[in-house]
């Protein structure tokens, strides 16, 4: 199936999981934020701290699962130690995409959405019940792996393209 027909299916399926399916297996600590325009974050993974700031082109959180991602840490034993904003629910999926659960608060609006980029190591692990398979759902993660090529999938492009849809769509709801 080309990028063109597949890019709608998988951007709406991903969207209503994060929608319906990530609340559910997060907890949010409903901590006290006093959101900005920047996100800023600090979280330890077994001991080692990383400062992630959203000027890094990722929200924050990401930015610090990057880092630690790059460091070859075990990105499941992530702790939050300070951060300036809500976790937005894309983020809250990739959290618990690498086995992180809890959150200071979790943000309920769709203005936290707008220009979101993943890194392409979230795409990596493309196994059932992997890393890919818990960020976007078991039925946006069938469309993807099975229904495109591995040579569509394992393009930047690509990858971005249904990161964006996926966006518009959350925005829109």
């Amino acid at each position: 199936m080309p990028l063109n027909t597949a890019a709608p299916v998988v951007p709406n399926l991903w969207a209503k999981y994060i929608k319906n399916d990530v609340p559910r297996n997060m907890t949010s600590r409903n901590l006290p934020m006093t959101p900005g325009q920047a996100t800023a974050c600090t979280m330890t993974f077994n001991g080692t701290a990383y400062n992630g700031h959203s000027r890094s082109g990722f929200h924050g959180e990401v930015d610090c699962l990057n880092q630690a991602y790059d460091s070859r840490e075990d990105l499941s034993s992530g702790q939050f130690t300070a951060l300036s904003n809500s976790v937005c629910q894309v983020c809250a999926a990739v959290l618990y995409g690498v086995g992180v659960t809890t959150v200071p608060n979790m943000a309920g609006s769709s203005k936290e959405y707008a220009n979101y980029r993943l890194p392409d190591w979230v795409f990596d692990d493309e196994s059932e019940g992997g890393v890919l398979y818990r960020i976007i759902g078991e039925k946006a993660w069938h469309v993807w792996t099975n229904h495109l090529s591995e040579a569509t999938r394992d393009k930047t492009a690509s990858r971005q393209k249904v990161v964006t849809e996926m966006t518009q769509v959350l925005r829109n709801n």
